[in-house]
């Protein structure tokens, strides 16, 4: 036991020196840290306020002069910053980026030991997972609640492992690890596209384990019916998101004051 948790800390201790290594320009150089795409982080604590409470709103004033959003996903991300906030914009766009990057690099290290990988392997896949390209360019563009899910995402799929091996094998603490990957899928949701795709891995692993698992009836008898319930009541909600993701990589249009999604072209 002591051995594994020294394996660990060491692990996470390299991992940390190539996180730190790796955004050492950027902590060296003052200023705040402006993005390509969304101004992920406020200047000063009034703003990471502001931002908080505007989500508690069902009409959003943030983008498009303004529009109708009942979908307010960031909500738990703005609340979580709000206590930090007092350590002003500069800090945390510097540092809320290099925590995330850490933090996903860390959440794959127990999935691969899982796995069965020796440790040099598993901090391999750590490092490979922390700094892989879909990390490196939500850092860039600002896209903090997508890469906060990103991070969550290998515990998502641990929680779901150790939950379809305990019901195969009849094991108490089903429900626990129900509820866990529930809510893990839940904080992977900061932003639909990463929700979405840690459901489909959820929904492979869950798939190939009724297929191939050593105890089928036993499996499908437990996870079948639930599965189906859930996924009927939510695919009215999941279609049009699909549909416009697949066909032109946005979600769908939303209702504001300039009208309704696209026009049609006749004739």
């Amino acid at each position: 036991m002591r051995r594994n948790t020294a394996i660990a800390l060491t692990a996470m201790a390299v991992l940390a020196a190539l996180t730190l290594l790796a955004f050492a320009g950027v902590l060296a150089r003052p200023g705040i840290v402006g993005h390509t795409w969304d101004w992920g982080i406020p200047n000063f604590a009034e703003q990471f306020r502001d931002m908080a409470r505007h989500h508690f709103s069902t009409w959003d004033a943030y983008f498009e002069t303004g529009r109708y959003h009942y979908f307010k996903l960031e909500l738990l991300y703005w609340l979580a910053l709000w206590p930090v906030s007092v350590l002003g914009g500069e800090t945390v766009s510097k540092w809320l980026p290099l925590l995330l990057v850490f933090a996903s690099g860390a959440a794959m290290w127990p999935l691969a030991r899982r796995l069965e990988l020796p440790p040099v392997f598993a901090l391999l896949a750590a490092v490979f997972y922390a700094f892989s390209p879909y990390a490196l360019s939500r850092v860039v563009a600002g896209h903090m609640p997508m890469l906060a899910g990103y991070a969550l995402l290998p515990l998502v799929i641990l929680a779901g492992a150790v939950l379809a091996g305990r019901i195969e094998a009849d094991r108490p603490g089903v429900v626990y690890f129900t509820v866990l990957t529930g809510f893990l899928l839940g904080l992977t949701s900061l932003h639909p596209g990463v929700g979405m795709s840690a459901a489909t891995m959820l929904a492979i692993g869950f798939g190939w384990r009724l297929v191939s698992g050593r105890r089928k009836k036993n499996a499908r008898r437990r996870l079948h019916w639930p599965g189906l319930r859930g996924r009927g009541h939510e695919h009215p909600f999941h279609g049009p998101v699909f549909r416009r993701l697949f066909r032109q990589g946005s979600h769908p249009p939303r209702l504001g004051p300039v009208g309704v999604g696209r026009r049609r072209r006749h004739g």
